[in-house]
């Protein structure tokens, strides 16, 4: 049986400074948002059998949510995918841990954060799936809320490790479980914005940073300058691939785990290491749009009506795209097939070289 170990709970405030000392929030004058993501909805998982039964259902290894100092594993949140029978994505998700106490025993809540349009649907997954598992699933929307933490512009954060795991103020605080350079995540009970930049301002007293409340369109504007999908607007249930969704550089997927639910499609087309399309960033050049106004998904075509990708979703002239890379390395003007947008495209900065280097092979073979 998998096993979830404990943090030991200290109050809110010591346990504040004891993660920031010499780590604080901020650097270099940064600038942070932070925003309540409305878009989400967490579920939780409960019971002794929750380790085991998620380990079977998602992408990534429930294994790292262990705490023990023995243990090569050690976080609090972790990044993944939940797919159908044919390894398509039906929801992308982040798998939180939270330790509290009952009756002088250490116990562990998984929660999942989702897609709240997709939080029906995932529930009723589970549940088909629970069998014989002792667990308990229940959405705890109304209970619990989420936030990001997000700076102005991206730069990594792999020095400053948060770790918050508070029972008391009922707070998860840790750095984006996909890249450092996101920023950071967050779920708590405490409902306004404004009591949790009081609490951060007491974690990081320096006076070289600030941070923003913002609504979630400004968090949406941020993804989708730095090319990276959430959500069922970006994922549409059951159309794309783990990869396609750049899974395997966000820290969504376990190689090295068991069996879980479409892994077949998904560890063969590792293995062969032929990855042909991902989601990308795009900016939208001509015609301008208005900030508000929602493209509708469509192909992506080149100079020579070529179909070399599909468009997602846009905020503003700010976009993301499922594109074929081989093909739009030869081709810089691409356009929208319906709508007739010219778009741009860029390899997004945090894409490790090998992405480059697999995708020249390709593109060559």
């Amino acid at each position: 049986m998998l096993m979830l170990k404990p943090f030991i709970n200290y109050s809110s405030i010591s346990i504040m400074r004891q993660c920031f000392h010499h780590r604080h929030l901020s650097s270099h004058h940064q600038s942070y948002y932070i925003a309540n993501l409305k878009s989400k909805s967490l579920l939780t998982i409960t019971g002794k059998d929750s380790a085991d039964f998620l380990q079977g259902l998602i992408t990534n290894d429930i294994r790292q949510l262990s705490c023990d100092n023995h243990s090569k594993y050690n976080s609090s949140c972790i990044y993944s995918f939940f797919l159908n029978n044919t390894g398509r994505i039906i929801a992308d998700l982040f798998v939180y841990r939270f330790m509290t106490k009952q009756n002088n025993e250490n116990n562990a809540i998984i929660f999942l954060e989702v897609d709240h349009q997709l939080s029906s649907i995932l529930t009723k997954l589970l549940k088909r799936y629970k069998i014989k598992s002792k667990v308990s699933i229940r959405n705890t929307e109304s209970d619990w809320q989420c936030y990001a933490i997000f700076p102005c512009v991206a730069e990594n954060h792999s020095s400053e490790i948060v770790r918050l795991n508070d029972e008391d103020s009922k707070t998860i605080l840790i750095n984006d479980p996909r890249n450092n350079h996101f920023g950071y995540k967050m779920i708590s009970t405490i409902q306004s914005i404004d009591e949790l930049i009081c609490r951060l301002n007491e974690m990081n007293p320096s006076s070289e940073w600030k941070i923003s409340k913002v609504d979630e369109d400004r968090y949406r504007s941020f993804r989708y300058q730095y090319g990276i999908g959430e959500g069922i607007l970006d994922f549409p249930a059951e159309s794309s691939l783990p990869f396609d969704a750049n899974g395997d550089i966000l820290n969504g997927i376990s190689f090295q785990k068991g069996c879980y639910i479409g892994q077949e499609l998904t560890a063969r087309t590792y293995h062969t290491g032929v990855i042909r399309k991902r989601v990308m960033p795009i900016k939208i050049i001509d015609p301008p749009i208005e900030s508000d106004q929602m493209l509708q998904m469509q192909n992506i075509i080149d100079t020579q009506g070529k179909t070399v990708g599909r468009f997602r979703s846009n905020y503003g002239n700010q976009g993301l795209a499922i594109l074929k890379f081989d093909s739009i390395l030869s081709d810089s003007k691409l356009k929208l097939s319906s709508t007739g947008h010219r778009i741009q495209t860029w390899r997004p900065f945090w894409w490790p070289e090998s992405i480059i280097e697999q995708q020249m092979k390709l593109s060559s073979s």
